[in-house]
């Protein structure tokens, strides 16, 4: 529940464009499409509005395990 919105920081649409799909895919599959078309849509649009903002059930982080181990 610590991410309410997924943004970008376009300046500018030719040299730094606006490139959420690759985020969007990546919260639709750590969390769903439905939570990540909150986060990246219906959120921001209910700010813009006045409107209170959606919080998301937390995700629990699972860490990779990695194929070597320290001593």
């Amino acid at each position: 529940g610590l991410v309410h919105f997924i943004g970008s920081d376009c300046h500018n649409l030719r040299s730094r464009p606006m490139r959420l799909s690759d985020a969007f895919r990546a919260a639709a599959r750590r969390a769903g499409e439905d939570t990540a078309r909150e986060l990246t849509e219906a959120n921001p649009r209910r700010v813009v509005s006045g409107e209170p903002v959606w919080t998301p059930k937390p995700v629990p982080f699972t860490q990779k395990k990695s194929w070597f181990r320290f001593r």
